[in-house]
């Protein structure tokens, strides 16, 4: 079916282009992976850190790409991931770190997690777990930070040296 595509403003609007169009693109393809293809047959819960604009924008985009019924669930307290399990979804978008944090051990759904820190993202490798990065490239970044401070000599990024990995690569070179 063909749809307009405004959800799109929400989803690259805080996210970028890139990263909002394969969070929609996992988010249409949502039924056919859960096996409802009917419109509305499937249940998907959002469930945000805090009731930030950008959690908000991100969450606005969801349900516009969305064929799902999309309910909202907050974080509040350590059970969010039995709350969540209760109302029986198909899957599961955490939109930011702590909502990420509080459901990532769940594996018998899918799991997709969105404006999570890198370094939380890359927590977990399981199989039912997806979803796009948070990495703002290092060159991108720098630059940003240039054009911020014109007259600094110096620019860094402060990182966790247990986590440097390709990033901290890049930026040297």
């Amino acid at each position: 079916r063909r749809r307009s595509q405004p959800y799109m403003q929400y989803l690259t609007g805080f996210i970028g282009p890139l990263t909002g169009a394969m969070l929609a693109a996992l988010i249409t393809l949502l039924p056919a992976v859960v096996g409802n293809s009917a419109a509305g047959a499937c249940e998907l819960i959002a469930i945000k850190s805090a009731d930030l604009k950008p959690y908000q924008e991100v969450l606005r985009g969801v349900k516009a790409a969305s064929t799902c019924n999309v309910r909202e669930l907050k974080v509040s307290g350590d059970d969010v991931a039995e709350q969540a399990l209760s109302l029986k979804p198909d899957a599961i978008v955490a939109i930011g770190t702590l909502a990420f944090k509080k459901i990532r051990s769940i594996t018998s759904l899918l799991v997709i997690h969105v404006m999570v820190m890198p370094s939380e993202a890359d927590y977990s490798r399981d199989r039912n777990i997806s979803g796009v990065s948070m990495d703002i490239p290092p060159e991108r970044y720098l630059a940003e930070a240039a054009a911020l401070f014109p007259s600094a000599k110096r620019i860094g990024i402060v990182y966790d040296p247990r986590f440097p990995g390709a990033y901290v690569a890049e930026a040297e070179r």
